[in-house]
């Protein structure tokens, strides 16, 4: 089965960016939709 994998970014105070939250969200909405895919979240951060 393939999986959703989720790129996030921290913003400059070093918190998750709101977009990148509320694209985890949308991504795990997907997958308990299509039956239960893999979801992987990757954070970039400097």
């Amino acid at each position: 089965m393939a999986g959703i994998w989720v790129h996030g970014e921290i913003t400059g105070d070093g918190s998750l960016a709101k977009l990148s939250t509320e694209v985890a969200t949308l991504a795990r909405a997907l997958a308990a939709e299509s039956g239960g895919a893999d979801v992987t979240g990757v954070v970039i951060g400097a």
